[in-house]
């Protein structure tokens, strides 16, 4: 059975969908370095760019019939994006709006649609295959769609329970250009020989989980920019450990330019 908020925020969101865009305008381990993750990266960079346009309209906004996207909102400088995989009987909107909280609303987040999920209708994913060809397609278009504030590099692809497999097996499989994997209370079941490699590689990846003991079953062996976290016990969930994977969030993205916004929120 879907939770009574999420059928409300189906609710909100359908209602949302519908308004015109305006103008632009626990446990823990860890083998990297021991920095705090509310540090941002060292600034040295490059010169900043003119600003943008404060970018206007809705905070949600579909991307034809394959996945929405949440908008960051008066953003005057290009963007970052995160590829958000839903979990099994859900919504690309859901994906959204439980990503919103850990990111706090800096990138673009993009959230496709499973091939039988349509506007309301509850759906999982059929295939790593049907997952990777919906996350390049609606990436793609929400680029084309949004262009100067979409900073030019790879997206952070997130996943939670069955999203999270196929976030997994996706990006293992280069199936779909990524910078970093975050998966949440998934990839550990299925996929776990596949998060085992992810993990040990040099590649930043996090796992986390907060149903009861689940961190057992996480893999052990990390490399150097690799993370593992139990928050549980809290159940199948992703609201209820929000303030933990918005500090663990900021631990992944510390070291990226792209993402000094974020540490200033």
């Amino acid at each position: 059975m879907v939770p009574l908020r999420r059928l409300v925020l189906a609710s909100l969101v359908v209602s949302l969908a519908a308004c015109r865009r305006g103008t632009p305008g626990g446990h823990h381990e860890d083998t990297g370095a021991s920095a705090s993750a509310t540090t941002p990266a060292s600034a040295s960079a490059t010169a900043a760019a003119p600003p943008l346009p404060p970018l206007g309209g809705v905070w949600l906004e579909a991307i034809d019939d394959i996945g929405v996207v949440a908008v960051p909102l008066g953003a005057t400088a290009p963007r970052p994006v995160v590829v958000a995989l839903h979990g099994a009987g859900s919504l690309a909107e859901f994906a959204c709006g439980d990503w919103m909280y850990p990111t706090k609303a800096y990138p673009f987040i993009v959230c496709p649609r499973s091939a039988a999920e349509r506007p309301g209708r509850l759906a999982s994913w059929s295939s790593v295959e049907d997952a990777a060809s919906r996350m390049r397609i609606v990436t793609e278009r929400v680029k084309a769609k949004f262009g100067p504030w979409i900073a030019d590099t790879d997206p952070i692809v997130v996943g939670f329970s069955q999203g999270a497999e196929m976030a997994v097996l996706a990006a293992d499989r280069k199936l779909v250009p990524w910078s970093a994997l975050f998966v949440h209370e998934g990839g550990y079941r299925q996929a776990k020989d596949v998060l085992a490699k992810l993990l040990r590689s040099d590649a930043p990846v996090q796992a986390t989980c907060c149903t009861y003991g689940c961190g057992a079953q996480i893999p052990t062996r990390l490399g150097p920019r690799a993370y593992r976290a139990d928050y549980g016990p809290h159940g199948h969930t992703i609201g209820a450990v929000g303030d933990s994977l918005r500090r663990d969030f900021g631990r992944l993205v510390r070291d990226r330019v792209e993402w000094q916004g974020f540490f200033a929120r």
